[in-house]
């Protein structure tokens, strides 16, 4: 199968572009009255290879980057709340309510009244 696809492409490429395909291609192609296995042997070694499938690897990589920056800034922003909460419960001029409400959010104290 390697030396269909080419040494860039990989499983997961192989596997992501064939769920598109069996969306797009499938309902349009000569070739789907044979086996779905015989329309990926001819269809998907063709779209692994040229700009078509560099551009598919630069929107996944773009993708996962997105996915991942987004994630890092959830993740600050949950770490910059727990700060604040736990700068409520150090404070000795906050009052009881507000304890309670940063341990609850803290997740410290599982009594919600």
């Amino acid at each position: 199968m390697n030396r269909l696809l080419g040494a860039r492409a990989t499983w997961l490429d192989v596997f992501s572009l064939w769920s598109t395909l069996s969306e797009q291609k499938w309902s349009t192609s000569r070739e789907r009255r044979g086996s779905p296995i015989g329309f990926l042997l001819t269809v998907v070694p063709k779209c692994l290879v040229g700009e078509s499938f560099d551009l598919y690897r630069k929107k996944q990589r773009e993708h996962h980057e997105q996915e991942q920056a987004e994630q890092a800034r959830q993740q600050e922003e949950m770490e910059k709340w727990q700060q604040e909460q736990q700068a409520i419960l150090d404070d000795p001029s906050a009052s009881e309510e507000e304890k309670r409400w940063a341990r609850t959010s803290l997740a410290l104290d599982v009594s919600v009244r």
